[in-house]
């Protein structure tokens, strides 16, 4: 199968789409609610900034046409290889419960990288 399609573990770690940041994985499959009696939205994963990683203030949510780039394929086994077939095959049988999100908001990542890059330097001096 095509690494792009394949779905990436818990703790693999990418680079998105117009991204400079690492992205690590800390979740698959994602199903939020959302207002207004609104269908609930699918992501394909949640990621947190590496190497800091989960962070509830800083949580990102994408799929997998917003990864540019795998930099690392985080542990896989039967379990997470079944996990990932149980999710393709119930996207497959419940797409009209839900809906799915176009891309992520990049200027937050932008503006997260940019707090890094201020934090390395303030701790460097």
């Amino acid at each position: 199968m095509n690494e792009k399609l394949k779905m990436l573990p818990v703790g693999s770690i990418v680079y998105l789409n117009e991204g400079n940041v690492k992205m690590v994985i800390v979740a698959n499959g994602q199903l939020i609610a959302n207002d207004n009696n609104e269908l609930p939205t699918y992501w394909d994963y949640l990621g947190g900034v590496f190497p800091q990683g989960f962070d509830p203030d800083n949580m990102y949510y994408f799929n997998q046409n917003d990864i540019d780039k795998v930099i690392f394929r985080g542990y896989e086994d039967d379990n997470s290889e079944r996990y990932a077939q149980l999710i393709k095959d119930w996207k497959a049988s419940h797409q009209k419960e839900y809906q799915v999100e176009k891309g992520i908001n990049l200027q937050m990542l932008r503006n997260e990288a940019s707090e890094i890059a201020d934090y390395d330097e303030i701790n460097e001096e």
